[in-house]
């Protein structure tokens, strides 16, 4: 019950819209599988570098059980091993981004999304410029990075601390041109120089 509440509370703040939950007899809803829709062909103009089924398998790992499925493209994580703080994350999946909010009542969960940014499919100065967003306190931010575009929302209300991410595509990163102009690095030397051996 405690759940239905702090959603509540969310939803009646404006910071998430989702619909009630269904829980079992036992009072446990249902983890939900974590397949997800969308186009992720390499022919998409933009793209994120990672995918939103890698963001699920992350915390898959860092809860140590499946998200609650609200519909087809949003996932609902929950702690509630501490008994003093409540943690919240859902993982959103939109057009062409992907959303990540915190809801927490204390530092135990802000831990949950510095965990987050060490995540493998992070590069390192990205993850810097994750830290230095979150450090920086309430307010909005982004940032324009070499691989994605990501905005920041800290806020806090009463006893809830929010921290909501919005990761969308850069236009300067494009895999799909990576993968058509590369080409082993031997052989444009190697006809340059059968070039000059001919003359």
């Amino acid at each position: 019950m405690k759940i239905r509440k702090t959603l509540a509370l969310a939803a009646a703040g404006g910071l998430l819209l989702l619909p009630p939950l269904a829980y079992d007899a036992a009072g446990e809803q249902a983890p939900a599988e974590t397949r997800v829709s969308g186009d992720h062909s390499p022919l998409r103009l933009h793209t994120l570098p990672f995918s939103v089924g890698q963001v699920l398998d992350y915390f898959n790992e860092a809860f140590g059980k499946r998200p609650f499925k609200i519909d087809d493209k949003s996932f609902v994580y929950t702690d509630r091993e501490n008994p003093d703080e409540v943690v919240i994350i859902t993982v959103s999946e939109f057009e062409a981004s992907l959303g990540v909010v915190l809801l927490a009542t204390g530092d135990y969960g802000v831990n949950y999304i510095r965990e987050f940014f060490e995540a493998p499919f992070f590069l390192r100065p990205e993850i810097e410029q994750l830290y230095m967003l979150l450090d920086r306190g309430p307010g909005i931010r982004s940032v324009a990075l070499e691989r994605f575009n990501v905005q920041m929302r800290i806020s806090e209300a009463g006893r809830w601390f929010v921290v909501a991410l919005e990761f969308s595509p850069s236009e300067l990163y494009r895999p799909q041109l990576t993968l058509v102009m590369s080409r082993p690095v031997g052989s444009i030397d190697e006809c340059q120089f059968s070039e000059k051996e001919r003359q």
